[in-house]
C-alpha cells in the first residue's frame, strides 16, 4: 500500500500532465493512472516450482484538439 506522500506526488503529476496539455493548446484532456500488485505460485506434483512477484504501473493520457484525439 503506498502511503500518502506518493499518492499526493502521483497526483500532482498527473495534474501537472494535464495543465501541459491544456497549455499546449488541448480543448480537453484526461488521465489514469493504475498499479498492480501480485504474486504467481506454480506447484507441480505438490512440490512449488516457481514463485513470481510482479508490481506493474501505467499512466495513460488522452487529449482532445477539437474532434481530434491522441493518447
Amino acid at each position: 500500500m503506498q502511503n500518502q506522500e506518493q499518492i499526493n506526488q502521483l497526483k500532482n503529476t498527473v495534474q501537472d500532465l494535464l495543465n501541459e496539455a491544456k497549455k499546449q493548446g488541448a480543448t480537453a484532456a484526461e488521465a489514469g493512472l493504475s498499479q498492480e500488485k501480485g504474486l504467481s505460485l506454480t506447484v507441480r506434483v505438490g512440490e512449488v516450482e516457481t514463485i513470481e512477484h510482479h508490481c506493474d504501473q501505467g499512466l495513460v493520457v488522452t487529449v482532445y484538439f477539437g474532434q481530434r484525439k491522441g493518447s
